[in-house]
């Protein structure tokens, strides 16, 4: 009897959660801005994805050596390209590496715009189900023109000293080169089109979300 109890109070419990979840779904999920939304949270997901790649990135820009004989280096924000076992893979900076303040603010934008893009991302999807007010919007709007920002600094890494730091000469006066890696410039990669795509994207989105009584 006691189990036949416990079962129909646990059917009743289940039967009322299942009904009060269907009631205020309808009641939340109903687009209070309109399904324009969409439009703002599909190029919010896309300028997070392309900030995550230049974050994790080992192809980021080129670093060329002194001499053409020299080895050439792909790096990105955190990590760099090397041979691992006779295979390209990326590995993170020896903890021994000396960062110049260009190559310190390139990272932690990077890691910054990352954070934040992937947040202000989720918060802005709360758009489809919860009203907000023209000040929460505005609100969203700059805090994604910060991120834009943060995301762009990120292209401070060609200042750096592996960039266009002064060259170097070993004893017996050949030339190192300049950083870590010894280069005299830098050639930007794929990612670069990225990360500028990705602060682009974020820049748009804020727009979009401060000018929302014009368009959601």
């Amino acid at each position: 009897f006691d189990n036949h109890s416990d079962m129909w109070s646990t059917g009743v419990a289940t039967a009322v959660a299942i009904g009060a979840v269907s009631r205020y779904k309808k009641a939340l999920c109903m687009f209070p801005h309109g399904r324009r939304v969409l439009l703002p949270i599909m190029m919010g997901i896309l300028a997070f994805a392309l900030s995550m790649i230049t974050s994790l990135s080992c192809q980021f820009m080129t670093i060329l050596p002194v001499q053409k004989n020299h080895q050439v280096f792909q790096v990105g924000p955190w990590r760099y390209l090397s041979i691992y076992k006779d295979y390209e893979t990326c590995l993170p900076y020896p903890s021994d590496i000396e960062l110049d303040s260009f190559f310190m603010i390139s990272r932690s934008a990077s890691a910054l715009a990352s954070c934040f893009g992937g947040g202000l991302v989720l918060w802005m999807c709360t758009l489809t189900c919860l009203p907000h007010t023209k000040l929460s919007l505005n609100g969203l709007g700059i805090c994604f023109f910060i991120t834009s920002i943060l995301q762009l600094f990120t292209v401070l890494f060609f200042q750096s000293e592996n960039c266009k730091g002064k060259r170097q000469f070993d004893e017996y006066g050949n030339a190192l080169g300049g950083g870590y890696f010894g280069g005299t410039q830098c050639r930007p990669n794929q990612d670069l089109v990225f990360c500028i795509a990705a602060s682009l994207l974020y820049f748009a989105t804020g727009a979009i979300l401060y000018l929302s009584h014009k368009f959601i």
